[in-house]
């Protein structure tokens, strides 16, 4: 039997072994995406989530609002799953993305609710990503009207498989690859897909919960073009001039 010290230098050697490994891996993985014929489609999905830092300057920087905490989480999950999916960590960006999806129906309700916030902040509060997305978004007429809710929880219910890894398909590795990251065309356009539906929904479902910033927002020059950038991603001209009448009715 092998002693305590010659066990630990079999480790190490394993781990730089390991280190010569995984960064020519990851090379290659990023060389080959870079290659593939839809890096326009990852740049897309890059775009989709710009919406994401107009909305940081209207609903935080602007208005000098709370939840600095979850919002800088969400942008660090979507910065996460891009950089683990261009390196072929397609399972760890999936992850992130649902991580997204549930920070995200997070940040939308303790915005306006503060004191609950200040209790989360101390760890005595939990409400969970089910009951805003079943109960608490249920009040919001619009949500419902164009099945932001219903697509919101169908996309998390999907990219939830690759959390548990409910199948073998949903697994990163396979019996050919190594556990190493390495690039797999058919992975990579399932991150895309779920990426990008990811971002157009709560990129609706905030429009929603936020109508008032937002057109508030419009009214000032200087951030007129955020506010574009966020129409410009809803991809939806008929949910945008539905909310514009109704606030514009309000107003």
């Amino acid at each position: 039997m092998n002693s305590p010290d010659e066990l630990d230098f079999e480790s190490k050697k394993y781990y730089k072994q390991f280190l010569e490994q995984i960064f020519p891996a990851l090379e290659q993985a990023f060389n080959s995406t870079l290659e593939d014929p839809r890096t326009n489609l990852i740049e897309q999905g890059y775009c989709k989530a710009t919406s994401f830092s107009s909305w940081r300057q209207i609903l935080l920087i602007d208005n000098g609002a709370n939840c600095h905490e979850i919002y800088n989480e969400i942008q660090s999950d979507l910065s996460a799953s891009i950089s683990s999916a261009i390196t072929g960590n397609y399972r760890l960006a999936l992850m992130s993305i649902r991580s997204f999806i549930e920070l995200s129906n997070l940040f939308a309700y303790y915005y306006h609710h503060p004191v609950e916030y200040d209790w989360w902040l101390e760890d005595n509060h939990v409400i969970k990503f089910s009951e805003l997305n079943e109960k608490y978004f249920k009040r919001y007429k619009q949500l419902e009207e164009y099945k932001i809710n219903t697509n919101i929880y169908r996309e998390w219910k999907k990219v939830s498989k690759y959390v548990h890894a409910e199948y073998k398909s949903y697994m990163q590795s396979s019996d050919t690859l190594p556990f190493l990251p390495q690039y797999q065309k058919e992975k990579l356009g399932q991150w895309i897909t779920h990426f990008k539906a990811a971002n157009l929904w709560i990129n609706k479902l905030f429009y929603i919960i936020f109508q008032k910033l937002y057109f508030e927002a419009y009214k000032k020059i200087e951030l007129q073009d955020l506010c574009q950038i966020i129409k410009g991603n809803l991809n939806d001209i008929n949910l945008f001039s539905s909310v514009q009448k109704e606030w514009s009715n309000q107003s």
